[in-house]
């Protein structure tokens, strides 16, 4: 677009006193933006607010990206604009990285135990340091236009390196008054277990994480500066720490929002849980969406010997080798409950997420399939969506068409959902009510129109619906029970 002669005078304005090159390259930054007035009002507040402790005029004036890269971060968000506003340092700190690159977890651990020295406040450090690395993140998707799969690996890589941070922390908080937790064999071991988006390494911006606390057997410490605690209570006080170091709500917000409701047991049961006891209630009372949710599970943090040992002895739970109509019977309620809040809320053609053809048809699609399969072919038994798709095709379980597309449409729906949640980090899944807060979404994801953005993300639910409703009308291996989940 031209940017309007308003907005010129305005960047005028802005602009008199410093060199001239710093005005083309703001007008030529300003061009492809969603919100150009928003996104100069922006400029104007972060600008007075830095009083240009970084520079940013000389930046400005001999760096073309680097106005690009300033102008789209305040245009694609209110959420991302606030962290510079409040801590200006990092915009110089982002310009000079290599955005097409994903830290591992170990990189990140280490930077996070950097700030964690420098600030000497663990709570505040934890949650400055997780700013930091959204803001990083974000720009990758925004500005380098990174791979969504990239995007999704860098903030499930965050999460568990803020977790480990989490659980060693509190550990050693613990330790210090208690002593080390033992058992008849030696010391006791503990793990973090992450579930859904994060055990598969598929996290948006915006998510919740699952977690699942376990320790090895039961026990008691020796007691050290405090008293002796049995090991079922060391380790329920040790999943809280590492709760509130995660989800508590401060004046630097939260790391992030934990969610504990899929631990054995529910919500209800203690935070941690020993190895036994959690084989036990699967093994006797688990339910059918639990099959489900640990499709996903992985070690996040302590010790991961112990979380793999979980995993394999869970695997016949996740993929018995025959399923019975009564257990795929009571997924399908979950679903059919899902859909009829949506239709009751008007919700199911603008739902990125719930909605018709939208992001949960595909994983409720593969997860069917996958457990169908899964006990009688091991490949099929991956966590993440995408690579459990391509082994479905490979096995001829899904035709290459189908592959394709659910591969193409799933991509499609969470970069969109990664869009919506970048604006303003609210957990939100449903496209805009508002047209021309549509029309600017539509433009940030590199539309032309709203028009032209609802005519592709129409195309591809309705497809991704075509081939869930295949699928659930299909009659024989153990599907029988889907045929009416549309009526």
């Amino acid at each position: 677009m031209t940017v309007s002669s308003t907005l010129l005078n305005r960047i005028e304005g802005l602009v008199n006193g410093h060199k001239n090159d710093a005005r083309e390259h703001i007008t030529a930054a300003l061009e492809p933006c969603a919100d150009p007035e928003t996104t100069i009002t922006r400029l104007e507040h972060y600008l007075d607010g830095t009083g240009d402790l970084n520079g940013d005029w000389e930046r400005l004036a001999s760096s073309p990206d680097y106005a690009r890269l300033l102008l789209t971060v305040l245009d694609q968000s209110e959420f991302l604009s606030i962290i510079i506003g409040r801590r200006p340092e990092f915009v110089p700190w982002l310009a000079d990285l290599d955005l097409e690159r994903t830290p591992s977890v170990e990189e990140l651990s280490t930077r996070l135990q950097e700030d964690a020295h420098a600030i000497d406040d663990r709570v505040k450090a934890i949650r400055v340091f997780r700013q930091r690395e959204i803001l990083r993140i974000a720009a990758r998707d925004i500005v380098a236009h990174a791979p969504l799969r990239e995007v999704a690996l860098d903030l499930a890589n965050l999460a568990d390196a803020t977790a480990d941070a989490a659980w060693r922390w509190a550990r050693e908080e613990l330790v210090s008054m208690h002593g080390e937790p033992r058992t008849e064999n030696g010391p006791a071991q503990f793990v973090v277990l992450g579930m859904g988006k994060l055990g598969g390494r598929e996290l948006n911006f915006s998510s919740d994480i699952d977690l699942i606390f376990l320790f090895s057997d039961e026990g008691e410490t020796p007691g050290a500066s405090g008293r002796s605690l049995s090991n079922h209570e060391f380790f329920h006080r040790l999943g809280e720490r590492i709760f509130k170091y995660l989800n508590e709500e401060t004046v630097e917000g939260r790391v992030f929002r934990v969610d504990m409701r899929l631990r054995p047991h529910g919500h209800m049961a203690p935070l941690a849980v020993s190895l036994h006891s959690a084989l036990t209630y699967y093994e006797q009372t688990g339910q059918a969406w639990e099959r489900q949710a640990l499709i996903k599970v992985r070690p996040i943090a302590g010790d991961m010997a112990l979380g793999e040992a979980f995993v394999a002895e869970t695997r016949p739970f996740v993929f018995p080798k025959f399923f019975d109509d009564e257990t795929l019977e009571s997924i399908r309620q979950i679903k059919t409950q899902m859909e009829a809040r949506l239709e009751k809320d008007g919700t199911t053609n603008t739902e990125v997420k719930l909605g018709h053809g939208g992001i949960r048809d595909v994983e409720f699609t593969i997860q069917i399939l996958q457990l169908l399969n899964g006990g009688r072919i091991t490949e099929l038994r991956a966590s993440h969506t995408i690579d459990a798709i391509m082994a479905l095709g490979e096995r001829h379980i899904l035709t290459p068409f189908e592959a394709d597309s659910l591969i193409r449409n799933y991509t499609f729906m969470r970069e969109v959902e990664h869009r919506i949640q970048i604006e303003g980090s609210q957990q939100r899944h449903a496209l805009p009510k508002d047209p021309e807060t549509l029309e600017r979404l539509a433009k940030r994801l590199g539309y032309e129109s709203s028009m032209a953005f609802m005519n592709v993300y129409n195309d591809r639910a309705q497809e991704t619906r075509r081939i869930l409703e295949h699928y659930l009308a299909t009659k024989g291996r153990g599907t029988l029970w889907v045929t009416d989940l549309l009526d």
